[in-house]
């Protein structure tokens, strides 16, 4: 369960990464065409840009809820891991005191 938080923090950062250059992007983006020399697919850039980047903060915050998942899941996972020992442990101790302790075994090899 660890590696698979591992891996989510990991597209975390990832995503944290890219997200920053997108911000550091140039504030040119202003739909019209003469940006960038005069080409026509210019206008609506910014528009399309703004939109790209709100998807992956939008993505970045579904992963980060999911890795609060997932620690959750583990953690009540190794929760319910400890109370099952915990009960083996008791168990056990219970037949050792009504049978005893087992007397070591001898093999001849």
């Amino acid at each position: 369960m660890r590696v698979q938080v591992e891996s989510l923090q990991d597209y975390a950062s990832e995503l944290e990464t890219e997200i920053a250059a997108l911000e550091r992007a140039p504030q040119r983006l202003n739909g019209n065409a003469a940006f960038g020399g005069g080409f026509g697919e210019a206008i609506g850039l910014r528009d399309r840009h703004d939109l790209v980047l709100q998807q992956m903060r939008d993505l970045l915050q579904q992963v980060r809820a999911g890795i609060a998942t997932a620690q959750a899941a583990a953690q009540q996972i190794a929760a319910r891991y400890e109370g099952a020992d915990e009960l083996s442990r008791v168990r056990l101790e219970e037949i050792t005191s009504t049978m005893g302790t087992p007397a070591p075994t001898t093999t001849g090899l």
